[in-house]
């Protein structure tokens, strides 16, 4: 059992969020490459369905879990540098770990807010990525500024959305800390 919690901590932490941004770049980025005849890029919207094969899928999944991984990593940073202007509260250590030995169920959900607290950070941070890129690479199209609100609006409701979790994460530690 405790396998499958650390996969679906995984699944929504890494896995979900890099898959967002490598279908992006899958199917975009070889559109605009294209014409370059010295660079040839496989675009997935290229791929037809029989060619689709376990290998294909395995080559996939790693490299979404892999850029969700990575991003991942930059959001620590992120996070741990912006602390206070995102108004995050901070886990002590020696209370989750005594609420790790002593409330295992408290400590289940406390685990999945910190799940999906890392996805709505690492979704948005790939989608900035993913905006970024949109900017750099189509300059001309006709509706930049409209995605630009829309990829903006989103990284704040998926910021706010972190905060909240995290907030809540150590809210619930704090208050099965003290009951213990």
């Amino acid at each position: 059992m405790d396998n499958i919690k650390y996969s679906l901590f995984d699944l929504f932490s890494f896995l979900i969020p890099g898959c967002i941004l490598v279908l992006f770049v899958g199917l975009v980025l070889p559109y605009h490459l294209e014409c370059h005849p010295n660079l040839n890029f496989i675009s997935f919207a290229k791929i037809e369905l029989k060619e689709i094969n376990s290998s294909l899928i395995i080559i996939f999944l790693l490299v979404s879990y892999s850029s969700g991984y990575i991003t991942s990593g930059f959001i620590t940073i992120l996070t741990q540098r912006f602390k206070k202007k995102l108004f995050l509260k901070k886990f002590e250590a020696n209370k989750i770990v005594k609420v790790r030995e002593h409330a295992p169920q408290n400590y289940a959900y406390i685990d999945r807010f910190n799940a999906l607290r890392l996805m709505s950070w690492n979704i948005a941070l790939n989608l900035f990525i993913i905006q970024v890129l949109i900017l750099v690479w189509y300059l001309y199209f006709n509706y930049i500024f409209l995605t630009l609100f829309i990829n903006i609006s989103i990284i704040i409701i998926l910021v706010l959305l972190g905060r909240t979790l995290n907030n809540w994460a150590v809210d619930d530690c704090n208050e099965t800390f003290d009951q213990l």
